[in-house]
């Protein structure tokens, strides 16, 4: 019956023993049902459901870890992105007078100046579009 079932599973692992080794504990678990110990079944259901709540609840917790992890993730990225933003429009203002008036020092300075310009026309749309999409997606849930 498995080996039908997840015949396009086990054709894309990299070792198909893994997918019999998970199956096979799976399957084991049932084991202890047989038709000599009917009377036990209740027993051991009560036994087996401890057993899975108790893997299931480790499930859901790394579940959690990965999830925490990846709002981490993305809130490094958003202070990133508001910090560079911050940093470039702070370059802009400050050099304005200085670019227009082609007076400032290096090419360095101009290049520099330029890209500030750049991040913005960058950065700040997509902080402004990732706000509204925030902001749908809340205004949805209600």
């Amino acid at each position: 019956l498995f080996e039908f079932e997840f015949y396009d599973e086990i054709l894309f692992m990299a070792d198909p023993n893994d997918f019999w080794e998970e199956k096979m504990a799976y399957v084991s678990r049932y084991a202890a049902f047989t038709l000599d110990n009917y009377a036990q079944w209740t027993t051991i259901n009560s036994r087996l459901e401890v057993i899975l709540n108790k893997e299931q609840a480790a499930i859901d917790e790394a579940e959690k870890a990965r999830q925490r992890r990846k709002r981490i993730k993305r809130l490094w990225l958003y202070i990133l992105m508001a910090v560079l933003t911050a940093m470039a429009l702070a370059l802009i203002i400050l050099n304005y007078a200085a670019y227009v008036g082609k007076t400032l020092s290096s090419k360095f300075e101009v290049d520099l100046y330029q890209f500030g310009i750049c991040l913005l026309i960058f950065a700040v749309p997509y902080l402004m579009l990732r706000v509204v999409y925030r902001l749908w997606k809340m205004a949805k849930k209600f």
